[in-house]
């Protein structure tokens, strides 16, 4: 086994670095040569000679460049080694380290603090996972004010190659003792490598006041996938409570598919809750396909349920567009609405997506029920068919949501139409209708042939 020793010759001012090999038999293993440090060639007298500086050894030198390329970020927020390693986590409101260019995952985000949104995943290298993005802060105001939770991190990317994107980090909590209070958004999920799944998007933060409004958080957007895979769903909205007027967040878009990869769904809606009127989010829309495969669904509306006010269900999310042959992606179902005394409406249906060449559409969601105690009651329509893709037939008609009551009045709503078909396609069939103690609602339309 051979071994190398180093001779550092100190001269006037510059080192220079001579590497001298030696060889040790084959029988018997030797020590590290030792550093020899040769002085430069200066006549002193005894008194003027000073102690000489330390170097460094062989071993210490060695493990720093190890470390340099191969090591797992420790401090928060730190980067992994070069080459090989895995980021650090990071600190309040910090990005998270990002991994080694080889191998690695990236580090999650912070968690947000006061006026500090959560700190983003780090990102992967060639093979590894994306960090997740960190929360929004939560926020209380006692006094007069109102409140915003904070908004939460993005999801950091996968690797290029094999790597699955970090998830959003959720929205926080906005909390209001006298004043408007809204949750924060959540944070868009990373994307992923050649092959992965995207990160989900970061649920909206929910939010409660005490004499005002609120407003839920809108969920973030899913992460896109690069080449194979499936693309992040949006996240959900965030849900509300207040007697004073409650709104849900919306549901976050899905990502869209690309090449190969499929696309997401949108996020569903955020529930509201409260004495008065009450809104419930609407659902996200569904991704988009790219080359092939079916469009992402729409999410499903948020419920709405109030004592004493109207309560409205959210509305469903949109289908996604089919790809090559792929069917559009089916709409949201609305959501419900429910009242003790007052007004009680469903959500409307989400429209189904368009197909793709020789794709069908998509179905239109159903109408959500609407049911009060004492008040009236409505359902919603359902949504309509996508159309057919060249070759391809429409899709059905959402069915309408029905209306219910105990002592007031109830009525159904209309299904959706049928979409229509492609060149050479059928027309979509229409949808069932509602139904409602006072009237009933109608039956959709059929879509038209191609």
């Amino acid at each position: 086994m051979a071994t190398n020793a180093f001779i550092i010759a100190l001269t006037a001012g510059s080192f220079a670095v001579v590497g001298a090999a030696c060889a040790a038999t084959a029988h018997a293993e030797t020590d590290p040569a030792p550093i020899v440090i040769v002085g430069a060639a200066k006549h002193h007298k005894p008194a003027d000679r000073q102690a000489k500086p330390a170097v460094p050894s062989a071993v210490g030198v060695g493990q720093d460049l190890v470390g340099f390329f191969i090591s797992n970020g420790d401090e928060p927020g730190e980067n992994a080694g070069l080459l090989i390693g895995n980021g650090a986590d990071g600190g309040t409101g910090q990005d998270g380290g990002r991994g080694g260019l080889l191998f690695g995952n990236g580090g999650r985000g912070g968690a947000g603090g006061p006026d500090q949104a959560g700190g983003n995943g780090g990102n992967a290298g060639l093979i590894g996972n994306g960090g997740a993005g960190g929360a929004g802060v939560n926020v209380t105001t006692t006094g007069n004010g109102g409140s915003t939770g904070g908004a939460g991190g993005n999801g950091g990317n996968g690797g290029a190659l094999f790597g699955n994107g970090g998830a959003g980090g959720a929205g926080g909590r906005g909390s209001a003792a006298s004043g408007i209070a809204s949750g924060g958004q959540g944070g868009t999920g990373g994307d992923s490598g050649l092959v992965g799944r995207a990160g989900t998007g970061g649920a909206g933060g929910p939010a409660d006041s005490k004499d005002s409004a609120a407003f839920g958080g809108e969920g973030g957007a899913g992460g896109r996938p690069s080449w194979i895979g499936q693309a992040g769903g949006g996240g959900q909205g965030g849900n509300v409570s207040s007697d004073y007027g409650a709104y849900g967040g919306r549901g976050g878009t899905g990502g869209d598919g690309r090449m190969l990869a499929a696309p997401g769904r949108g996020g569903e809606g955020g529930a509201a809750v409260g004495q008065g009127k009450a809104v419930a989010g609407s659902g996200g829309t569904g991704g988009n396909a790219a080359m092939f495969g079916p469009g992402g669904a729409g999410g499903r509306g948020g419920n709405g349920t109030s004592n004493a006010g109207d309560a409205t269900g959210g509305d469903g999310g949109l289908g996604g567009r089919g790809g090559q042959a792929g069917r559009g992606g089916n709409g949201g179902d609305g959501g419900f609405g429910n009242s003790n005394t007052g007004q009680a409406n469903g959500g409307r249906g989400g429209n189904g997506g368009s197909g793709g060449a020789g794709g069908a559409g998509g179905r239109g969601g159903h109408g959500g029920d609407g049911v009060s105690t004492a008040g009236s009651g409505f359902g919603a329509n359902g949504g309509s068919g996508g159309s057919g893709g060249n070759g391809g037939n429409g899709g059905a008609g959402g069915n309408g949501g029905s209306g219910g009551t105990t002592t007031g009045k109830s009525y159904g709503a209309n299904g959706g139409n049928g979409g229509n078909g492609g060149a050479g396609g059928k027309g979509g069939k229409g949808g069932a209708p509602g139904l409602g103690t006072t009237s009933n609602g109608n039956s959709g339309k059929a879509g038209s042939n191609g």
